[in-house]
């Protein structure tokens, strides 16, 4: 329950970082590991946090093979590997971040989870 709460809030971080570095170009050289760009540290300890989280769902997967499937899985999938190909590559891509704004779509789910709404 609080993986849950922590990863929904982490989303909504990740989706205000975007916002703040959308004014930025599309990619940049950027050596990531030597700037004092507080965003981009962010962006890297939310991700790490997000594959942690992506593996843990993929060990308790019932069917792994519906897993690749579904809406988050995707949604990590288009977001996560960017991010560790700008330490290597030492680019910073926005890239396919704005996905991870698809999370808010099972923000019903989640409040369901909590007893949140009325019904």
């Amino acid at each position: 329950m609080v993986l849950a709460i922590m990863y929904f809030l982490f989303n909504v971080v990740s989706v205000t970082l975007y916002i703040n570095q959308s004014d930025q170009p599309l990619e940049q050289c950027v050596d990531v590991l030597n700037t004092c760009n507080w965003t981009l540290y962010a962006d890297i300890g939310l991700n790490i946090f997000f594959l942690f989280h992506f593996i843990l769902r993929l060990i308790a997967a019932p069917n792994r093979l519906k897993f690749w499937f579904q809406l988050g899985s995707i949604v990590d999938f288009c977001t996560i590997p960017p991010c560790a190909l700008a330490l290597i590559l030492k680019r910073n891509w926005l890239g396919m971040r704005f996905m991870r704004a698809l999370r808010f779509m099972q923000m019903g789910e989640i409040l369901m989870t909590f007893n949140s709404t009325g019904t």
